[in-house]
Order: C-alpha cells, then structure tokens, then sequence
C-alpha cells in the first residue's frame, strides 16, 4: 500500500515541472542567562528566556557536613525551590519550557529486593499551580 502512495506523492511534486526550495539554516539565538549563584549549582535545563533549572548544593541543616542537592527554577537572580511531591522523597527537574513549565521526575526509595508501587512519577510544576502528578498509562 505505501509504494502507490509513494509515487503518486513523487508524481504530484513533479507534475508542474521541478522545483527546488532551499529552506533556510535557522540562526542561533542568543540569550543572557543570569544565574543566582556562580558557584553550587548544576543546571538541568534552561529555556529561551534565560530561566534555569537545577540542582543547588546545601549543607543539611540537621547534618552538618552533609551536602544535599536541592532542586530549584531560577528566573535571574530570583530562586525557587522546588517542591516535594506528596508521598516522594525527592524532585529531579529535567527540563522547562518558555512559559516556566518544569516537568521532571518525583521519586521515592525502595529497600533492596522490594517492590514500591509508583517509585517513580513524572510531574510538571509551575509557579501558579505548583506541583501536580502526570499520571501513568493504565495497564
């Protein structure tokens, strides 16, 4: 079925003699991305408008010594954590979108051998609603 399909596509294209179209090559954007801090943070994602995801270096405030990496959006030199979600134990940003959409993983641990129903779950936060499920495909 997809050889006729195929050629009646090539016979339409050619049926008014050839024609070329050279598209052009995008140019790059460039975007100025203020950080809050120059040092302790790793991003994970950054949109077109300069706004960055990531991870910040803390020391923990119960365990001294102990560094934790605590997830945050940054828009300039303004940063907010990100949220647990309820019942997960952490938050792994991966990306953002223009209008400051971050969606990611939520997560929670499992003892060695044992299975955890729902270890793992997407989420998408933004600074209106917060933090919210994705959901899993039924089955």
């Amino acid at each position: 079925m997809r050889k006729p399909i195929y050629f009646w596509i090539i016979g339409l294209a050619t049926a008014h003699g050839p024609s070329l179209v050279i598209a052009e090559e995008p140019q790059p954007v460039r975007v100025e991305i203020v950080t809050p801090k120059t040092q302790e943070i790793a991003a994970t994602g950054i949109n077109g408008k300069g706004e960055v995801i990531g991870f910040e270096w803390q020391e923990n405030k119960t365990t001294p010594g102990v560094i934790e990496q605590v997830p945050f959006f940054a828009k300039g030199q303004e940063m907010t954590p990100l949220p647990l979600l309820e019942g997960y134990t952490a938050t792994f940003p991966a990306a953002i979108s223009d209008n400051g959409e971050v969606v990611g993983r939520a997560s929670k641990p499992a003892p060695r051998g044992v299975f955890v129903p729902m270890r793992n779950q997407a989420f998408i936060w933004d600074a209106a609603k917060g933090i919210r499920r994705l959901g899993v495909p039924e089955g």
